[in-house]
């Protein structure tokens, strides 16, 4: 990922841009199954909610650092850099990061944990049979599922509420889209953000104190409560929608928290990377739905319409966990 960072700014084509967002987006995908994975190796079943509580936490709070790394052009530019070299130092700055972190975990993980050895040298067609097959387990199906919508719901709030309140302000309060952006997107998306910081913490402690099935059920039932809700906004800036969008953040984190948790408790350790990495396939096709469908019906149907399916979607797995639950599984 710090590598792709660190090209970017130098691109001299579109080609070669798309090479080096493919860098990207390689490694983001592959630090998410990671992530997933270390938790489920190191935290213990009875603390394993809380423990992706607090990674929800911190990656909601990372959230914060586009729009901190977003001014740093212009500091750059006002201590005389032109812009390309502006440019350059900024993507070079989120390239850092990627460096301290993984001195961070070179460093800190423990070597060996989580290791069992039984999976060594098989292949990559090999493990991912294993990975299906695994989904024989009601509740790892169901962890896929709730990977699936968790980072669907994700993908279309990202994509599509900053979009909205931008056409909705230069469209029909007359502003231009900085404006519109820094006065009806920013407050509205922080409100987001704050909502999913409670949400974290609060969905860490439910799955601890309660069945991870009934997390996810809890979790599904609220986004998909929330998201078909979006359907009745007709101008998104109206006081009483912020009390939704917190309740947004709530349950988007939720979801992303609770099915993490699943997936954790239910993958057997010795196939904990084939099943985490469908865990992950899942996730990132919920993301191409969530964008470009969501981006589709948008154009087509008008705004609401990506939460709206996606709220659709929470609650078919809100039904499906209740179908889980029932079979004690």
């Amino acid at each position: 990922t710090a590598l792709g960072f660190a090209l970017y700014p130098f691109a001299t084509s579109v080609a070669e841009l798309i090479v080096y967002r493919i860098i990207v987006a390689f490694g983001t995908a592959a630090m998410v199954g990671m992530m997933v994975t270390v938790i489920a190796d190191y935290s213990r079943n009875s603390t394993r909610g809380k423990a992706n509580g607090l990674q929800g936490l911190i990656a909601t709070l990372g959230a914060f650092l586009p729009p901190l790394l977003g001014v740093l052009p212009k500091l750059f530019v006002d201590q005389g850099f032109d812009e390309l070299a502006a440019q350059r130092m900024t993507f070079g700055s989120a390239a850092a990061l990627g460096v301290v972190g993984a001195v961070v975990v070179l460093v800190g993980l423990a070597p060996g944990v989580g290791r069992v050895g039984q999976a060594a040298g098989e292949s990559i067609a090999t493990m991912l049979r294993h990975g299906l097959r695994a989904s024989r387990d009601p509740g790892i199906a169901l962890s896929y599922g709730a990977a699936f919508i968790s980072r669907g719901d994700l993908a279309v709030t990202g994509a599509f509420l900053s979009l909205w309140l931008v056409q909705f302000g230069t469209g029909s309060l007359g502003m231009a889209p900085s404006e519109a952006m820094f006065e009806l997107a920013v407050p509205r998306v922080i409100t987001v953000v704050c909502g999913a910081l409670v949400g974290a913490l609060l969905m860490g402690w439910i799955s601890d104190k309660l069945s991870r099935v009934t997390a996810v059920s809890i979790a599904a039932g609220l986004a998909a409560a929330v998201y078909l809700s979006i359907f009745f906004v007709q101008d998104p800036t109206a006081p009483w929608v912020l009390g939704l969008l917190a309740f947004m953040g709530v349950a988007e984190i939720s979801a992303f928290v609770s099915s993490q948790a699943l997936v954790g408790e239910r993958a057997m350790a010795e196939r904990r990377g084939a099943i985490i990495g469908l865990f992950g396939v899942s996730g990132a096709i919920g993301i191409l739905i969530g964008t470009a469908g969501g981006g589709w019906l948008f154009a087509r149907f008008g705004p609401s319409t990506p939460f709206v399916l996606f709220g659709c979607l929470n609650a078919v797995v809100f039904l499906w966990s209740l179908r889980v639950r029932a079979l004690r599984l």
